[in-house]
């Protein structure tokens, strides 16, 4: 009975916060601003008209969902859908979305959490979902991306191809103490955010051979960051 109640209850307000949803949709992400609009465009909506995954993972995984009014849904099935930038959640048999902007502040999928925040690409200001990798005074997170290809008919001298989702390359972001979340572009660039410790980064970038591509070495670089302000306070 109790389960029933909270279900009813979690849906009621995800209904109403309907107005969150659309924001959130509407919101620019980079080169997929308009993902929800062209998916709905070229009717892709059953698994055999695609092949590859738009999801991190296509099973709904436990987690739960804490709202900017720092209420928390816990027991969730989830799912983070990266095409759409768009985490689902699973109740029965309808899937329904977790409102965006102005609504929910992060969500845990399993061993992951997920934070809707403003961030900035080459100075220009999007909102979306970033998965958040490190917390601190020097926090790092990364932007999950995937690429839509559209079918390819056959016309004689072209091999026809079905439609395609295909995993790339993500971002990094770094945001330290209370600055905006910013991407980060080369060595320079990150090393100079660091104001009063950009020598100390730059020998650490070079001495540990820190590679900006590779997750482990970026969270290496901040938890030496993050020391270095803790010792000195």
């Amino acid at each position: 009975m109790k389960t029933k109640l909270f279900i009813f209850i979690l849906l009621f307000i995800f209904s109403a916060s309907t107005q969150c949803i659309a924001q959130h949709t509407n919101d620019t992400r980079g080169d997929h601003h308009d993902a929800n609009i062209r998916l709905s465009r070229i009717g892709y909506k059953k698994s055999t008209d695609y092949t590859g995954n738009p999801y991190l993972n296509k099973e709904f995984q436990p987690g739960y969902i804490i709202r900017i009014d720092s209420c928390i849904y816990k027991d969730q099935k989830l799912r983070y859908n990266i095409y759409k930038d768009q985490i689902e959640f699973k109740s029965k048999e309808t899937i329904q979305i977790v409102p965006g902007k102005d609504c929910t502040k992060s969500v845990r999928i399993g061993k992951k959490t997920f934070t809707y925040t403003n961030y900035i690409i080459n100075g220009k200001n999007y909102f979306g979902i970033l998965e958040q990798l490190t917390k601190g005074n020097c926090s790092l997170y990364y932007q999950h991306r995937v690429n839509f290809e559209e079918a390819v008919n056959y016309s004689g001298y072209k091999e026809a191809k079905p439609a395609n989702f295909m995993n790339i390359k993500g971002k990094f972001f770094i945001q330290i103490d209370h600055n905006p979340i910013i991407n980060i572009k080369n060595k320079k660039h990150l090393a100079m955010q660091f104001i009063n410790h950009e020598k100390e980064i730059q020998k650490f970038i070079k001495t540990k051979k820190i590679n900006l591509k590779m997750k482990e070495d970026l969270i290496k670089l901040v938890q030496y960051y993050n020391e270095l302000i803790e010792s000195s306070i």
